[in-house]
């Protein structure tokens, strides 16, 4: 063999080595690019949960979390003014990952990465704190669907404060703990999800501790692959009461207790006079009562209605509420009435307005009123203008 052909192999090989090493570099290089990304967010997702933390709702004042607003400014962002009367306020922090396309994001996970997100803020409303929140979004490694084509699965875990539930969840944990909800939604494609919503009346104990997170779900190797993974506390405790859902009947029974409730959880509430009942026969449907009402003082919104106008509504019996023996009988003309309702406007000749919640049809007394408004007062955003 020549010098020559000798000379051009060790050359050959030298280059090699060096393009070996030059890749090599190149994926250590970004393995800790995408881990220094991961443990960035973490370690601003910590301070931040920590300062969403020490909020108290309905007792940290404006002038408290005024600083948060300083020092979050550079990620956060708030519309018209941050004041005393009102503010709210959000932080989004993402890691770098988070704004590739898809192709990177898929060849990101690869080397351990994995997009994320974590968003969390809090609302004054008159120089009180009334709301405050915190979400993790994470995307976890792509799988092959059916078609060939990667796609991605985000793991979700989400802590927020509501003003009201809404009536569906009285056949779940509302009844276990009426002040909040630990669920999955039914259908969340493309997502593994599990919530936390809670009201300002919620025990603070209760709220610190179901708002907690895994937040090593956004720098672990391995990754976080379901709720009890991101929201290990809410969800043991959700996993616990299963057994206890199950045995609870479909519908609710109707309790001073579910009245308050209601009047907290209804989108509507109003004091109705009993003008006229007639039964209705619908082509495939049983018949069913259809009274007319006269609207005679709004208790929550209901804005759409005009006092001393009527409307008509479909009463079932399980909308009668505390009375003596909750039948329809009790809902005759001359009556007087609350009415707990949801405000539907959908097309149609036929369709009504106006549709009752479960145990949403309540005799006015005094007793009942004084329940009802003790529920409407926690809606605090039934009243809100800004």
């Amino acid at each position: 063999m020549s010098n020559d052909c000798v000379a051009q192999r060790l050359m050959m090989l030298r280059l090699a080595r060096y393009l070996v090493v030059f890749l090599t570099s190149g994926v250590v290089a970004a393995i800790c690019l995408i881990n220094a990304s991961q443990w960035l967010l973490r370690h601003r997702a910590e301070l931040l949960l920590a300062n969403i933390q020490s909020i108290t709702l309905r007792q940290t004042q404006f002038d408290t979390v005024k600083p948060l607003v300083h020092r979050w400014e550079r990620f956060g962002k708030y519309e018209g003014n941050c004041s005393e009367k009102h503010c709210n306020f959000k932080v989004t922090l993402q890691n770098d990952i988070f704004n590739l396309p898809d192709w990177l994001r898929h060849l990101a996970a690869r080397l351990g990465g994995r997009a994320a997100r974590v968003i969390g803020g809090f609302e004054v409303i008159d120089g009180i704190v009334w709301g405050k929140y915190f979400d993790v979004e994470v995307e976890m490694p792509p799988i092959r669907g059916e078609d060939g084509k990667l796609f991605s699965t985000t793991l979700m875990g989400v802590a927020e404060s509501r003003s009201q539930f809404f009536p569906p969840h009285y056949w779940g944990s509302i009844l276990l703990h009426s002040t909040y909800v630990i669920d999955r939604p039914a259908g969340c494609e493309g997502c593994v999800m599990a919530y936390v919503y809670f009201t300002p009346y919620a025990d603070p104990q209760d709220i610190r501790r179901l708002m907690q997170f895994n937040l090593g779900c956004l720098t672990r190797w391995r990754t976080c692959q379901d709720q009890a993974d991101i929201m290990p506390v809410a969800w043991t405790q959700y996993s616990e009461e299963r057994s206890k859902l199950e045995t609870q009947p479909a519908s609710p029974k109707c309790s001073p207790r579910v009245a308050e409730l209601l009047g907290r959880d209804s989108e509507n509430a109003a004091i109705v006079d009993l003008v006229a009942n007639r039964v209705q026969d619908e082509a495939g449907e049983s018949k069913f009562q259809v009274s007319t009402v006269r609207l005679s003082v709004r208790l929550k919104r209901a804005e759409f209605w005009n006092v001393g106008e009527n409307e008509e509504v479909r009463v079932f019996n399980d909308a009668v509420a505390l009375n003596s023996y909750n039948l329809l009988s009790a809902v005759h003309p001359g009556a007087r009435f609350i009415f707990l309702f949801a405000h539907r406007n959908w097309p149609g000749k036929n369709s009504p307005t106006i549709w009752l919640e479960p145990c949403g049809a309540i005799p006015l007394t005094e007793s009942n009123l004084e329940i009802v408004k003790r529920g409407i007062g926690q809606d605090f955003r039934a009243f809100l203008r800004h």
